[in-house]
């Protein structure tokens, strides 16, 4: 009874697979064809409980019944149906992030492009524009410094020097270089209590996290 439950249930899957893929999911071939292949086995590892005329016991059927690898295929089906939903799941996130590298690049330079437009037209007002102009422009130095390092990220060409490190200097260090952008916005920039907070990692990669942090919250806030 437990075997033909359980022959059943499979077949209920499969016939779940085959309306996924009648619905248009090519999805559903990485483990339809697997699950076919378990029930299979399935049917034959319940074969000498059937007591069937056809069938008859060998050494080889009795160590693969044995082994229990009749499972083996749907295993490997549903490996192979994650690793894929997880891979369409990375280029959509992909996608998403150059869209908005595209929207971080274009915002800046637009400024850029139409402060020295302004310039062209009344020069006299460089002074005003220049604050502004100067700030865009080290925010994109920023930005594309972060491409550059991201891009060595994914190429593993940054090595990582880690090491004892007082994370409480990390942060007083970078709040005191954040400090006049952050006048110049009208934010108050508070450093927590003095405290060591040691952590273990690298410090320059550390004041580069902080730092990114840092200036986004300044420049959205």
């Amino acid at each position: 009874v437990g075997a033909v439950g359980l022959l059943l249930g499979m077949g209920y899957c499969l016939g779940i697979l085959m309306a996924m893929y009648a619905r248009g999911s090519d999805a559903a071939l990485l483990m339809l064809f697997p699950c076919a292949i378990t029930i299979g086995f399935r049917v034959w590892v319940v074969l000498p409980g059937m007591h069937v005329p056809f069938f008859q016991e060998s050494v080889f059927f009795y160590l693969f019944r044995c082994a229990r690898i009749y499972d083996a295929p749907f295993t490997l089906g549903c490996m192979a149906y994650v690793c894929r939903r997880y891979a369409l799941q990375f280029d959509r996130a992909e996608k998403s992030m150059r869209l908005n590298i595209f929207h971080d690049l274009r915002s800046p330079l637009f400024a850029v492009s139409s402060g020295l437009d302004t310039l062209e037209a009344a020069p006299e007002a460089l002074p005003a524009l220049l604050p502004a102009l100067q700030q865009r422009t080290a925010f994109l130095r920023r930005l594309t410094e972060d491409l550059f390092l991201a891009a060595k990220l994914e190429q593993k060409q940054v090595m990582l020097n880690e090491d004892r490190v007082s994370l409480g200097e990390v942060i007083a260090a970078v709040c005191d270089s954040c400090r006049e952008e952050a006048e110049q916005k009208g934010v108050v920039l508070q450093v927590p209590p003095a405290s060591e907070l040691p952590v273990w990692g690298d410090q320059i990669r550390l004041q580069q996290i902080l730092q990114n942090l840092l200036t986004n919250a300044i420049h959205y806030t």
